[in-house]
């Protein structure tokens, strides 16, 4: 059924995530509106990550429903829920160029080599990082890789942008010009 023009793009419900005894995010309910972001802010350990790796994908919740364009997801593998992430700690393949992390989801849903390379060199300039695709990891300073990991998570025009503290090593002047620049997708930051 496809979603009505006043459905909710993200509808979360009763959410929690339960380690034995320990209850890390417990019934949280919330909606997100198309453009809208959502900031989570709270201490270390109060279930920011948790909850949105859940969303994503990346562990199951104990109970609750995640619903996206009224399509509920709890039950769809990472990769089938068109969901970008950028992790805390960037999540970055050692052993790949930049513009092979970038390049990886694309592959993974197996986009065209001529679409690969045209999508990579445009995040790259998105990011402002034009001309190093074929630098290694470990070449790159911490915000450089803030912004790989970012361009990796948007490079294949997500639906929900999900984002673990993801511009925090960034300037101010750079992390304003990367918000206006993921200003289409929906955003979540923890």
């Amino acid at each position: 059924m496809p979603p009505s023009n006043n459905a909710l793009p993200v509808h979360i419900q009763s959410l929690s995530k339960h380690f034995g005894a320990v209850r890390a995010v417990e019934d949280v309910s919330f909606d997100i509106k198309a453009g809208e972001f959502l900031t989570l802010l709270g201490p270390s350990g109060s279930g920011k990550t948790t909850l949105l790796m859940m969303i994503a994908g990346f562990s199951r919740p104990t109970g609750g429903s995640i619903r996206i364009a009224e399509q509920e997801i709890v039950h769809l593998p990472p990769h089938k829920r068109n969901i970008g992430m950028v992790f805390q700690n960037y999540a970055l393949f050692p052993h790949m160029t930049v513009g092979e992390n970038i390049a990886y989801p694309l592959k993974l849903r197996k986009v065209s080599r001529s679409d690969v390379e045209d999508r990579v060199r445009k995040v790259l300039d998105t990011v402002q990082l034009g001309g190093y695709a074929d630098r290694r990891i470990n070449e790159l300073s911490g915000g450089q890789r803030q912004r790989i990991a970012l361009a990796r998570a948007i490079v294949f025009e997500p639906r929900v942008l999900l984002m673990d503290e993801p511009l925090s090593a960034l300037d101010k002047h750079l992390r304003e010009a990367m918000q206006m620049e993921s200003a289409s997708c929906m955003i979540v930051w923890a």
